[in-house]
This record gives structure tokens, C-alpha cells and sequence, in this order.
């Protein structure tokens, strides 16, 4: 292509193949093509060397000095990018900026992070957490890297995570916890226990999403922009979904809101959740558990592991495949399905309507 040459070469267990070239001498990557085909890594390659020809690659520019700075462009791009921005931002500014922010990029070695994992553990944070903060850092050096700003990513001491077949509940305990939790969080309960919904997607829906007659809820809004649709299960979901729509406010459009119109945010609803949970004794049991009670339970149920994907919204094995859109059909076998193990099911829960009164304070 006129661009001159670079290096590519797979490595690891799953042999996937990464690359890299050099500017002013200097090594850029290796980069990861994420992916097991050498085309795909000879296009990364390619378009790699033509930044390099046409001088959009600077190695290691000269305002890119600490790891704050790194972690500036990366929540740049996040914010325009990532659904999860909030969250990427808020793990940041709580632990890894104030403790590695003013660290060297050329320091920012496998030993500092490290420490890191070290002091963050002695803290009291667990495995997962620190995880989660020192993926996004990784993010943010991948980012830089790929950018030209930093010549190379360290090795991130990442741990394996304990956590396999943990979370899950049955449904006698989840309608002792539906039990305790005030109206409103009652069909954000539901949607995430019966069908798998994810948090984000629960608080993004809007009172339009949900289809009552035709028995499905609409996910507009889904992580990597990937819509799909859902059915509504016979029981307590559609009764829920039923009371929150039933009991929309004047020009209410979000789906959950509080009972003073509130609408939740990612954060607002947890001291309710947590202390039903308490009472309900299933302490330490999060939405996300809910998550994979239903990917379980769909699966005991002989739901096709496909067609599971396609309603909880879960990747395949393959890297590069994206989620699938589910079509009335497919939501129509699963909804028929579920429906029978949770149809009589009794919710034993009181669905009294908002006071009225409550509303005009």
C-alpha cells in the first residue's frame, strides 16, 4: 500500500494476532487486531502505517507526560463514546486518579500497579473492584496507544475473579425480596429477575417501551446501541409493568420514577434496594444477580442457548458477533415458555396505588 511495513505475529493460547510498526525508530504497540484471522490484523496493520505516513502519529507527545493525562482523553472518549461513561468517570475520580494520577506514564510500570492492587487491598476493597479500576486504566493506556501518545501498554495485574455461580436466587426468595421493596422498585425488580434485563437499560425505558397488549417491552436504549425486544412473563412482571404504567403521572415519560416523579438514576435507588434486601434477609443481593437468575432459569426451562443471547442481550463466543434483534416470533416462544412456570405464580405482594395525594407535594 505504499506505507512501508510493520510487524505482525499471534501469540497466546487462543493465538490472536496483534501488530505493530515504528515511528522515528521508536516502537508503536504490540496492539491486539482481537481476532484469530490475519486479514483483520493486516487491515489494523495497514491503517496503522497510513497514519504513520500521513503524519497523524507523534510517539510519545510531549503532553502526555502523566497518567492524568491519559486519563483525561480516555474520559473524553468515553463521554462520547460509552454508555457507562458515569460510571468509568466516578471509579476514576474515587481511587485511580488521586493515587496514580500524578505518576509518570514512563513509571507506570507492572510494579506501581502492583502497589496499587496492594494499597487498594488494604483499604478493604475486594478482587473485583480493583479489577474493574485497573481495567479502565488499561482502557485508557490501550486508547493512548493506539494514538500514537504512548509507545506501549504495561502488563495489568489482573486477577481471577472467585465469583462463578454466585448471586443466584429462586424465585421463593425473590418474592420474599419483591415483597419488601416499596412499589416503585417493584417492576425494576421484576424485569431484571424475569427476562434478565440489564440496570442501565431498566432506567433508560420510557413508559412508550412498553408494549401491554402486545406483550413485549422494547429496549431502545441497550449497551452498544443493539435494540431488542423482550416479552412481558405472565406473573408478577406484566402485573408490575401493569401498576407502573397505570400509575404514570401528567406528562410522565420514563417508565420508573419515584413516587414524588422522581425518575431513577444509577444511584438513587440503591439504599431502598439494599434494605429490602436486608429484610428480606438475601443481604448483598444486587440487580445484576437478578441478571443471572434469569440467564439460569431460562436455561433449566430448555429456553435454546441462542435465543437465550438474543433476550438477555449476551455476546457469543465469537469476538467479533454482534448481539442479535430479537423478532416478535423468538420473544413470542419465550414468553409462551416462561409463562408457564410463572403464570399462577401468586406475587403476595400488596399493589396499592400511589396516594394521590402524595403526588401534588
Amino acid at each position: 500500500m505504499g506505507y512501508g511495513s510493520g510487524t505482525l505475529y499471534q501469540r497466546g493460547k487462543r493465538r490472536i494476532w496483534y501488530y505493530q510498526a515504528y515511528v522515528d525508530g521508536k516502537q508503536i504497540g504490540p496492539i491486539s487486531s482481537k481476532s484469530t484471522d490475519r486479514k483483520v490484523a493486516q487491515r489494523e496493520l495497514d491503517k496503522l502505517l497510513g497514519k504513520r505516513a500521513r503524519g497523524e502519529i507523534v510517539h510519545s507527545r510531549r503532553d502526555k507526560q502523566i497518567v492524568s493525562d491519559l486519563l483525561d482523553d480516555y474520559l473524553a472518549y468515553a463521554d462520547e463514546r460509552l454508555e457507562s461513561a458515569k460510571i468509568i468517570r466516578w471509579v476514576i475520580e474515587a481511587n485511580v486518579r488521586p493515587m496514580l494520577g500524578r505518576v509518570a506514564i514512563s513509571r507506570c510500570d507492572v510494579n506501581r500497579l502492583r502497589k496499587y492492587r496492594q494499597e487498594r487491598a488494604a483499604a478493604g476493597a475486594d478482587d473485583v473492584t480493583i479489577n474493574r479500576e485497573l481495567s479502565y486504566l488499561r482502557a485508557a493506556f490501550r486508547r493512548a496507544l493506539k494514538d500514537g501518545a504512548v509507545g506501549s501498554v504495561p502488563y495489568f495485574p489482573i486477577v481471577k475473579e472467585d465469583n462463578a455461580r454466585k448471586g443466584f436466587q429462586d424465585e421463593a426468595d425473590f418474592l420474599r425480596l419483591l415483597n419488601e421493596l416499596p412499589n416503585p422498585l417493584k417492576p425494576f425488580a421484576c424485569c431484571g429477575y424475569y427476562v434478565g434485563m440489564r440496570r442501565g437499560e431498566m432506567l433508560r425505558l420510557d413508559i412508550s417501551d412498553v408494549d401491554l397488549a402486545g406483550g413485549f417491552v422494547e429496549i431502545r436504549k441497550a449497551k452498544n446501541k443493539e435494540a431488542r425486544l423482550v416479552p412481558i412473563i405472565d406473573g408478577p412482571m406484566r402485573e408490575w409493568l401493569e401498576w407502573a404504567v397505570q400509575n404514570r403521572r401528567a406528562g410522565q415519560g420514563k417508565l420508573l420514577v419515584w413516587e414524588d416523579g422522581r425518575p431513577f438514576t444509577e444511584r438513587n435507588f440503591y439504599d431502598a434496594w439494599h434494605a429490602a434486601c436486608k429484610r428480606a434477609g438475601l443481604a448483598g443481593f444486587i440487580p445484576h444477580d437478578s441478571r443471572r437468575s434469569a440467564s439460569r432459569n431460562m436455561r433449566n426451562e430448555g429456553i435454546p442457548r441462542p435465543l437465550r443471547k438474543k433476550i438477555i442481550g449476551h455476546k457469543t463466543d465469537s469476538m467479533d458477533e454482534r448481539y442479535g434483534i430479537v423478532d416478535i416470533e423468538d420473544a413470542k416462544a419465550v414468553r409462551e415458555i416462561m409463562s408457564k412456570k410463572y403464570g399462577n405464580t401468586t406475587a403476595k405482594t400488596t399493589t396499592s396505588k400511589i396516594n394521590p395525594d402524595a403526588r401534588s407535594r
